[in-house]
């Protein structure tokens, strides 16, 4: 489990390089099932269109992957904590206020529930 968390942060933090990988092992599965079927008897251009309907787009194929993998789950909470920070920095009162309030909620919450 805890080599699943380290894989999909490495995943996060190098999308550019994750995506690039994608499209070449996708883009080698096409050319191997194009192959596979000339071999059959089928033509280029029909053995192409086919193997292309067989995959789906890259856009799928994105969007498809992070998803079965679990990546969505930590890509969004990534980017939600970005947009926090940044809203969070355009108004610095509005985050000192809640800051206050949350360590008040927490401390009051630890003192009336001793462990």
């Amino acid at each position: 489990m805890l080599s699943k968390l380290f894989r999909s942060m490495r995943t996060i933090t190098a999308r550019s390089g994750f995506e690039t990988e994608l499209y070449a092992e996708l883009r080698d599965h096409i050319r191997n099932f194009t192959q596979d079927l000339i071999a059959q008897g089928l033509s280029r251009e029909e053995a192409e269109r086919r193997a292309r309907t067989e995959f789906g787009s890259l856009a799928e194929v994105k969007d498809d992957v992070p998803a079965s993998s679990g990546l969505m789950l930590a890509d969004g909470l990534v980017r939600n904590l970005r947009y926090a920070a940044r809203s969070l920095r355009r108004n610095p009162a509005f985050t000192l206020i809640n800051a206050r309030t949350l360590i008040r909620f927490v401390a009051s919450f630890f003192s009336t529930n001793p462990r």
